[in-house]
């Protein structure tokens, strides 16, 4: 058991420094991008922004790591983590694009006002827009206890439900992407979320609504990674504003929904979990551990 809980460690540790690298490039791509004009194409982006670097970064993260924890074991079951959480990213993007599909685009409504106008078209911010994805399931490989991510995990999906009755209910649309040429990495990754997003459920904005959430997840479990993923999840928000994803009125209901979501579950639900989710007998394995 104990060298089971050590490999599974390894596991969630390599799972936790890929997802955590891949943010950082993309944060560190916005930055060359934005503020010292460097740009590159989409072929050498593809091979570096996913894979090459952020891998390198994790084997050495690793490396370093190993180094001086040898003893470390995994204490969150990972049904939690290896199931529940990619479940969860599946059911997010299926809830999105499927209310899509059901929304009738005549009934959409434009909710644009006097600060969204004063906000330029910016697509070098589409790097940041980009980062809610890897944010999304970061905590499940980085938060210490099943009984937190459990938490989050309800929060995710009463958040997710609401939004997605709202934008059924009420659709709200984005109709002010501008025509855009694909002459770098930046371009073409903005080009290629207008071609798979709808223009509209915009409001509540899911991004920041599971960016919020995530974050405040995690600096719950680490104050000092904490400070990090909020103010990732606020430049997450802004982005959806520079790239006409999204108007201010949806940030601020994406942010105002996600941290009314998470306090809910927090104070209401969380003290009433069981030490474990029991599983179906027929299935033949242990209940779920989430203490």
């Amino acid at each position: 058991m104990g060298a089971s809980r050590n490999t599974l460690y390894w596991v969630r540790r390599a799972l936790f420094y890929h997802i955590f690298y891949i943010i950082i490039f993309l944060q560190f791509n916005f930055l060359i991008f934005d503020v010292f004009g460097i740009s590159y194409g989409k072929n050498l982006g593809i091979i570096l922004s996913p894979g090459a670097v952020p891998l390198m970064l994790t084997i050495i993260s690793l490396w370093i790591e190993r180094n001086t924890n040898k003893s470390a074991e995994c204490r969150v079951d990972w049904r939690i983590w290896g199931v529940i959480g990619p479940v969860m990213f599946g059911l997010w993007a299926l809830g999105y694009f499927l209310s899509g599909h059901l929304t009738d685009p005549a009934r959409a409504r434009v909710l644009s006002n006097t600060f969204d106008r004063f906000i330029p078209f910016d697509y070098n911010w589409v790097f940041l827009y980009l980062s809610v994805y890897p944010m999304f399931i970061l905590p499940y490989f980085f938060i210490k206890r099943g009984r937190a991510l459990i938490t989050l995990t309800l929060s995710y999906l009463i958040m997710l439900i609401i939004s997605y009755t709202i934008f059924l209910v009420i659709p709200v649309a984005m109709y002010h992407r501008p025509a855009l040429q694909s002459t770098n990495l930046a371009s073409w990754s903005m080009n290629m979320v207008y071609g798979q997003d709808p223009l509209w459920n915009c409001m509540p904005s899911t991004h920041c609504g599971v960016a919020i959430l995530s974050a405040v997840a995690m600096y719950r479990d680490n104050h000092k990674f904490g400070i990090w993923t909020i103010l990732t999840a606020l430049m997450i928000g802004v982005s959806t504003l520079y790239t006409k994803q999204h108007y201010v009125v949806d940030v601020l209901a994406g942010y105002t929904l996600g941290l009314i979501t998470y306090w809910s579950v927090y104070r209401i639900m969380e003290p009433r979990m069981p030490q474990k989710i029991p599983v179906p007998k027929a299935l033949h394995i242990d209940d779920v551990d989430i203490s």
